[in-house]
């Protein structure tokens, strides 16, 4: 007999936005990545709000993190984009060594 697991609801994707402040436009963003099997509308974003300091991560569609990135003040200096790193809006190439 195999175990009975219960599944648990994936979270709801939700608009970046402090949950502490409340505030949209005052957020640092550091990581965006692409869900799976989402097919490229899910997506996991984290980045800090500037007026409180508070940490999230968490699943938002796409088009919303798009929309935050039209409307966010400042960028981490790097970001994560998937398994790029951007850094002032270009991929960042991989350093030979000694070079």
């Amino acid at each position: 007999m195999s175990p009975s697991y219960s599944k648990r609801p994936l979270p709801q994707p939700r608009q970046p936005q402090c949950e502490a402040c409340g505030t949209e436009h005052q957020l640092t963003i550091h990581a965006i990545t692409a869900i799976g099997a989402a097919g490229g509308d899910l997506v996991t974003v984290s980045y800090t709000c500037n007026d409180c300091d508070l940490f999230q991560e968490h699943t938002a569609y796409a088009t919303d993190v798009a929309a935050a990135l039209n409307q966010v003040r400042w960028m981490a200096q790097v970001i994560l984009f998937g398994d790029d790193y951007i850094h002032c809006g270009f991929p960042m190439e991989e350093a030979e060594p000694g070079g």
